[in-house]
């Protein structure tokens, strides 16, 4: 795992509150984060990966069938529909849903028609090639031209890839299963939860981040879920406990997902 990807940890729930509460845009997110992170990370250490997420030598679930699109075309192609909620622990928070409504024809060109609903912030269709370019769009009922498709796309599309932004970033699995100096893990309970019709095996692990793996200043702590659905396994949410060495309350959770 990268010291770029653990920093990262500790500053991307909270860049990504304020795109959704209306503090910043897409933009000018991605480059407070990669400012913030070249300022503290001065060199990267790599640490093999293992096929089993490990605590202490000993094996808590499998990541087999680990679930990680990085593209849209990669998450269209694997996901079929999503829900979930980000935000302050006890305070604001926003529901953003997405579902794949299959394929249809714009102007004799094959498309995937998506839907997206940010909750009391907007609904949107888009009908988008292979290549990713949209080819139609309609929000809150009004089709749009061409021209705007794109300036809404990129910012729609990074907002419902959050779940495995954020989880890519993090390095989840490599972290859960190779830990770093100044990256500790606490195990604390596997249950059951439901996601929709699906339900997984849930392990939350407390995870620290202190130096060598930060600056001084700048340590973190999560609480991660790693979901094991038998058929795959993916990072479901998380709780925020402290960010730059303060307390902070932070949290981000799949209520639903279906895979295609």
């Amino acid at each position: 795992m990268k010291k770029r990807e653990l920093f990262f940890f500790a500053t991307s729930l909270l860049l990504a509150l304020l795109v959704i509460t209306g503090c910043g845009d897409t933009d000018d997110v991605e480059e407070a984060v990669e400012e913030a992170v070249e300022e503290v990370v001065e060199e990267i250490d790599e640490v093999d990966e293992t096929d089993e997420a490990t605590i202490d030598d000993e094996a808590i679930f499998e990541t087999s069938q680990w679930v990680q699109p990085e593209s849209y075309e990669e998450f269209v192609a694997t996901v079929k529909a999503i829900k979930y909620r980000v935000g302050e622990v006890g305070g604001e928070s926003i529901s953003i849903s997405y579902l794949h409504e299959g394929t249809e024809e714009v102007s004799g060109i094959s498309t995937d028609k998506v839907s997206i609903d940010m909750e009391d912030e907007g609904s949107f269709t888009m009908w988008v090639d292979s290549e990713g370019t949209v080819q139609r769009i309609i929000a809150d009922g009004e089709e749009l031209p061409a021209e705007m498709a794109d300036m809404i796309t990129a910012p729609l599309m990074s907002m419902v890839m959050l779940p495995f932004h954020q989880a890519s970033a993090l390095d989840a699995q490599a972290m859960a299963a190779s830990p770093v100096p100044g990256v500790s893990q606490n195990h604390l309970e596997t249950g059951t939860e439901n996601y929709g019709d699906l339900s997984a095996n849930v392990h939350r692990v407390e995870i620290s981040v202190e130096p060598p793996a930060v600056p001084e200043g700048e340590s973190g702590k999560a609480i991660l879920h790693f979901a094991d659905f038998g058929d795959f396994q993916m990072v479901t949410g998380w709780e925020v406990q402290e960010m730059d060495g303060q307390s902070f309350s932070g949290e981000f959770k799949i209520e639903e997902i279906t895979l295609r």
